[in-house]
């Protein structure tokens, strides 16, 4: 107990010492996933919006309603340009791959095709599984958190911090999303061919803690990143939205 008091005294210190300037996300907070003990926050109730932190939504609720090994037909063909996510994982349309595997599509390389594909295939379209989405989460206790859509680039797809934090912690208790966002790469495949996926998460370790999450970013919502950092058995989850950099 005493190593873990002052752990957490070492960790305020840090964030004191970063001050309000470096640390410029418009809310944020820190927290410890065994303990439930909240480190340091600000704005944790401030409803943004949140880009692609949504795919840790819809992941989430997808996997609490259907089986991962459900199959998922690629709606339409990934777009070539390089510029819009030239890390996002390559598609055909009609192609079809298992909900485990678009999963990693989604949260690793941020695939927006991977996401509507998924949501048009367990709700028939967009529209149904953002309000299938939305009166499960509301039901969980999710006040301040609405889906526009499953992948995040509508303006109108908010959260809070408080919120995501708590999907951090249901996140880490589910294992299977937990695993997928620790990873670095992945052999993508179906029956068809393979291809090696990377995260987007460009720090993975930081003075001897790894990172590892979900990115995302518009105009609007600016950077934002939910996940994890870990050292030494010690696991704590952040929520960092509107940043003008999030490393």
């Amino acid at each position: 107990m005493f190593k873990f008091n002052f752990i957490i005294i070492l960790m305020l210190s840090l964030f004191e010492s970063i001050g309000s300037e470096a640390l410029d996300a418009e809310s944020y907070i820190l927290s410890d996933i065994k303990f439930g003990k909240i480190i340091t926050e600000k704005k944790k109730n401030q409803r943004l919006a949140i880009a692609s932190i949504s795919k840790l939504y819809s992941s989430y609720y997808s996997v609490q309603k259907n089986s991962l090994d459900s199959k998922i037909i690629l709606l339409d063909t990934s777009p070539n340009e390089s510029n819009i996510n030239p890390k996002a994982a390559k598609f055909l349309k009609g192609e079809v791959y298992n909900l485990h595997e678009i999963l990693h599509a989604m949260l690793m390389t941020s695939s927006n095709i991977a996401s509507v594909s998924l949501a048009s295939k367990l709700n028939g379209n967009e529209k149904k599984f953002t309000e299938a989405a939305n009166d499960f989460f509301l039901k969980e206790g999710f006040s301040k958190t609405h889906l526009e859509d499953s992948h995040g680039l509508s303006e109108k797809t908010e959260s809070s911090s408080e919120e995501i934090l708590k999907l951090l912690n249901l996140i880490h208790k589910e294992k299977s999303i937990f695993e997928i966002l620790k990873k670095k790469e992945h052999i993508l495949s179906n029956e068809k061919k393979n291809q090696r996926i990377q995260t987007t998460v460009e720090m993975n370790e930081y003075k001897g803690f790894k990172i590892f999450g979900k990115t995302g970013s518009t105009k609007k919502a600016g950077k934002c990143f939910a996940g994890y950092i870990e050292k030494q058995n010690r696991l704590y989850g952040i929520v960092l939205l509107n940043s003008k950099n999030i490393y």
